[in-house]
């Protein structure tokens, strides 16, 4: 097999870009595609890799973009959480006392809802201190 027909294997066959079929064969890219632009398919391959490349490409952006939408959303999550973190520090750290209601809202899988005594009660199985409310009620 000449050199001629090895590169147009390799570039219709194979699938190679010139640079690839040049370091192959150890001849020069200008030789390469000087066989490949004489040959009568040449103008159809070219079209077909055009198109397989624009389709390559926009798949790209759009993974780079939904990417990106994601990173910003995660940016956006960990910003709100760092704002409740901060106001939780606040209202948790302040001298004053904090209110029955106050600490059921920072302990809400503590306590259940009692439909008849209208009001919260902490779950017994948790084990309950002395300074912790067994029932809080709810006003409106």
């Amino acid at each position: 097999m000449t050199k001629k027909e090895q590169i147009l294997n390799y570039y219709y066959e194979e699938k190679l870009n010139t640079i690839e079929i040049s370091s192959k064969l150890k001849v020069t890219k200008q030789y390469v595609s000087k066989v490949i632009k004489i040959d009568s398919r040449y103008f159809d391959e070219k079209a077909q890799r055009k198109l397989f490349n624009h389709e390559k490409h926009k798949k790209q952006v759009n993974e780079c973009v939904k990417k990106n939408k994601q990173a910003k959303r995660k940016d956006r999550e960990y910003d709100s959480m760092k704002v409740l973190q901060r106001q939780a520090a606040i209202e948790l750290s302040s001298h004053k006392n904090l209110s029955n209601m106050a600490y059921r809202n920072w302990n809400k899988s503590a306590y259940t809802y009692n439909e008849k005594r209208k009001g919260y009660v902490f779950r017994k199985e948790l084990g309950r201190s002395n300074d912790v409310p067994e029932f809080i009620k709810f006003e409106i």
